[in-house]
């Protein structure tokens, strides 16, 4: 497949390229002027320190009537959005790399350089407001936890853990407590699969695991003296925790004196009672439970726990690991091949989160999908998904080794320091060829409408945080997982995905969703909305109705489809208004 052409960019936009915009954040001075300081760019073309005319009294004030005289044909955006120039030159509008206070369209990658409420209210900013609520990977966990209408895939075990504090200011306790689970369910697994020997271990595990899972099920109801035997061992020493850390204290009061006292005997004398046999017959059992209890799709007990800075991106300071000290000292061994920047470090917060062991498997190789989505309006939200994504696949076969960087982490920042890296990337529509031939485009539009679904879930989780401003716009990157039994899985939200010419399949993409993105900037208060889109037709789930058909009057948006319209969503589309929590 041959990469499309580029479009040609003006001579004045490739001079403004070779000038390097220098931003600073925005500061309030005392007086309550708004200033953007310019460092100045070693260039004969240059900007003046830009002082927005607008007077705030305080951060949360509106900006008074008076304002900057707007240039209509301006946008202004540093290189990383050069996809974007040619369009925009297009309908006769002038790139700027420096910053003007006239600006109509302001593309900036790090949104902690824009201060909402100072820019004029016919001036449209490239962030939305409280962008973090979805694209900090420690807020998203609690942005999902709000009231939606939809449940949808995303880790519940989700825990903030900072290096070395030994659980005092973090939820390390609450993380400590899940891992029990989890590793227990490990040592029972491999012990009744005759993988490992170790009985004592098996015996403490087996009793932690039927107290965890009974007590789940019927917490509700007084526990009886002989029920739950406590094993003499002591957990700390069966999970291996640093020193430093305690064991998790699960307070169960239900548990009399007498039944804690006597622990060693209980336990002795169940275990003599128990034959081999009886003892492996309830192992299974117990595994069928936890498995109908934390999802047979997430687990292959191997422990699996995946590690991410809660403020960084592209990959960088990730690692997968099954030992508590891995994770919670994070003794692990940095790939040689990584640089400097994408390795671990110690001062990070970190989310550590419980890593899905049965994804499905191109070629026995892990894959993800990236999927762009573009926040419009947030008065009411209207949003819009790229149903053209592609997949990112992992230069190594999958295995249980959790070293193996380019065999776990699908980022293609990441993956692209490996030795075997090709690109590694595939249409989703390639990819259903090859699942389900007989039935690609079916399988093609059920995987984009839950893709979409999941997308229209977490616009309205983090509604209340960013439906404050009606002058921000933003493509986010959602970025996806499939597990074995075809489920969706949302990893994380990314702000400023890359938009570089990175791959054949990238820049094919890129060309058409940076047009598409532009017209819909420019022209989409002259679309015709309607209530359905033939697109999503035959479809198992088309009854929910909320993807809606677009007139667009000619412009030429390729794969861009509306998916979320606002008031006209909650009104029409949606017949019952069911809550669920998102997560």
């Amino acid at each position: 497949m041959k990469p499309l052409s580029l479009p040609k960019i003006s001579s004045k936009a490739q001079l403004l390229s070779k000038q390097t915009l220098q931003l600073s954040k925005v500061q309030l001075k005392p007086d309550g002027i708004v200033n953007e300081q310019i460092e100045r760019p070693k260039s004969s073309q240059q900007l003046k320190t830009v002082a927005f005319s607008s007077t705030i009294r305080s951060p949360c004030d509106k900006p008074q009537q008076q304002e900057t005289v707007i240039d209509e044909k301006l946008v202004c955006a540093n290189q990383n959005y050069s996809s974007l120039f040619p369009f925009f030159e297009k309908y006769g509008y002038t790139i700027s790399l420096q910053l003007s206070p006239k600006f109509k369209y302001l593309f900036l990658a790090d949104a902690n350089l824009l201060l909402h409420g100072s820019y004029g209210s016919n001036q449209f900013v490239n962030h939305l407001k409280n962008n973090f609520s979805i694209c900090k990977k420690s807020s998203l966990i609690k942005t999902l936890k709000q009231p939606a209408e939809t449940e949808i895939y995303f880790s519940p075990d989700s825990f903030e853990i900072r290096t070395g504090t030994s659980g005092q200011q973090d939820e390390t306790e609450q993380f400590l407590k899940q891992y029990v689970i989890y590793k227990c369910a490990q040592i029972v697994f491999k012990y009744a699969n005759k993988i490992t020997n170790d009985k004592e271990s098996f015996l403490l595990a087996l009793q932690q695991l039927k107290f965890e899972i009974q007590f789940r099920t019927i917490r509700e109801y007084p526990i009886k003296q002989l029920a739950f035997p406590l094993p003499p061992l002591s957990l700390k020493d069966l999970i291996g925790i640093p020193n430093g850390y305690q064991a998790p204290d699960y307070k169960f009061e239900n548990l009399t004196a007498m039944v804690k006292g006597n622990s060693k005997k209980l336990y002795k004398d169940v275990v003599n009672k128990a034959t081999k046999k009886l003892l492996k017959a309830e192992a299974n059992t117990l595994l069928e439970e936890f498995e109908r209890i934390f999802g047979k799709n997430v687990n292959a007990y191997q422990n699996g726990w995946i590690c991410k800075p809660a403020g960084k991106s592209r990959g960088r300071g990730i690692y997968v690991a099954s030992e508590l000290k891995e994770i919670l000292l994070q003794k692990v061994q940095p790939d040689e091949n990584l640089p400097e920047e994408d390795k671990i470090d110690p001062q990070d917060v970190y989310i550590v989160q419980k890593y899905i062991e049965r994804p499905l498997l191109i070629d026995n190789k892990k894959f993800d999908i990236r999927c762009w989505f573009l926040v419009t309006k947030t008065q009411p939200i209207q949003m819009w998904m790229w149903c053209a994504p592609y997949l990112r696949i992992a230069s190594n076969d999958y295995s249980s080794d959790y070293n193996n960087t380019f065999a776990h982490l699908t980022n293609n920042s990441i993956q692209k320091y490996a030795t075997n890296f090709k690109g590694n990337m595939m249409h989703l529509k390639q990819f259903c060829q090859i699942i389900d031939k007989t039935n690609q485009d079916q399988m093609e539009k059920q995987l984009l409408l839950k893709m979409a679904t999941i997308g229209k879930t977490v616009i309205q989780c983090s509604e209340q945080f960013i439906n404050q401003t009606n002058n921000t716009f933003e493509l986010l990157g959602f970025d996806f997982l499939i597990d074995e039994l075809l489920n969706i899985w949302l990893l994380e939200v990314n702000s400023t995905p890359t938009l570089e010419y990175s791959t054949e399949v990238v820049t094919e993409l890129v060309n058409k969703a940076a047009e598409g993105w532009v017209e819909i900037l420019l022209f989409s208060h002259t679309f015709n909305i309607e209530m359905k889109d033939p697109f999503w037709n035959n479809t198992d789930m088309c009854s929910q109705n909320f993807l809606l058909n677009v007139d667009t009057k000619g412009h030429q948006i390729h794969d861009w489809k509306l998916i979320y319209n606002g008031e006209q969503q909650y009104d029409k589309a949606i017949d019952l208004k069911l809550k669920a929590k998102g997560v």
